[in-house]
């Protein structure tokens, strides 16, 4: 099995095991400690924080502007 491939295999697994951890954390908060509202604010908040974890340790792209453009349906 290739480097890639590898890598790709192992993302998967680190997903289905956050999502696997998810459910029950959510089933024990939701009815009791936190409204509904509030769990998915600490989900987006989470996820806000992780991606800019993330950002840090990857390599920054140069996007060009026609590409935002093309996709706001302007070009």
């Amino acid at each position: 099995m290739n480097s890639e491939k590898l890598k790709g295999h192992i993302l998967i697994l680190i997903t289905n095991i956050l999502f696997a951890v998810n459910m029950p954390i959510s089933k024990y908060l939701l009815p009791a400690h936190v409204p509904p509202e509030g769990l998915t604010i600490m989900r987006m908040a989470f996820a806000c924080v992780m991606f800019w974890i993330v950002s840090l340790f990857t390599v920054k792209e140069k996007v060009p502007l026609m590409t935002w453009e093309a996709r706001c349906g302007e070009g």
